[in-house]
């Protein structure tokens, strides 16, 4: 499934989670699987945001969604949402998308997943870039709480210390700092660059 072929493209081996995609998406039109669909898709984004494909990733959303919104299976496209938010925040033609994630509740079952980790991550990053600082404080900060919780510590799974720091209020800047020391320290114990351990944020 898309959570075992994610790594490949977190881990840099885009050619590898491109086919990966492509065999499970293959694999649910055989099934008429909708929903196996979407998860596919969701890799496939996935690999064409790493590579920076944002326009590939645009129409890989955008075709989701509208299939998703068909079946009443929005709830299925939310893996996708949360792992092409870098496409909801650069690409205007998608603000209809980014208002669905914005507006996506954590129900009590998701915030004891990781979809609901990554789902907090990819609302958070939405609300703060749209100015909602303190709510994209909350969505971050309990982020990372369910991340420690799962013992995942590795930033390229989510970069949310950095994303978290940027967040945070002029007068907190030197917690936000020790948070992007600590991501900065993960990522090299990881084996990651600094664009790993900073991915996307700025910081």
């Amino acid at each position: 499934g898309p959570y075992a072929a994610a790594p490949l493209a977190w881990l840099g081996m885009a050619d590898d989670a491109s086919a990966a995609a492509d065999e499970m998406r293959a694999a649910a039109r055989r099934r008429g699987s909708v929903y196996g669909y979407l998860r596919g898709t969701a890799l496939h984004a996935l690999v064409l945001g790493r590579r920076g494909d944002l326009r590939g990733a645009e129409a890989d959303i955008r075709a989701v969604v509208d299939l998703a919104r068909e079946g009443d299976l929005l709830y299925g496209a939310l893996l996708l949402l949360c792992w092409s938010v870098d496409a909801l925040l650069e690409r205007p033609q998608l603000d209809d998308v980014a208002v669905t994630l914005d507006t996506t509740e954590l129900t009590p079952e998701l915030d004891k997943t990781y979809l609901g980790a990554w789902l907090l991550e990819a609302r958070g990053r939405l609300r703060l870039s749209r100015g909602r600082r303190e709510a994209a404080c909350t969505d971050l900060q309990r982020c990372g709480a369910l991340m420690t919780a799962f013992h995942t510590v590795n930033p390229i799974l989510s970069p949310w210390r950095s994303s978290y720091a940027l967040a945070m209020p002029h007068g907190e800047r030197a917690t936000a700092r020790r948070l992007v020391d600590e991501e900065l320290r993960l990522a090299h114990t990881q084996g990651l660059g600094i664009g790993d351990g900073l991915h996307h944020t700025g910081a």
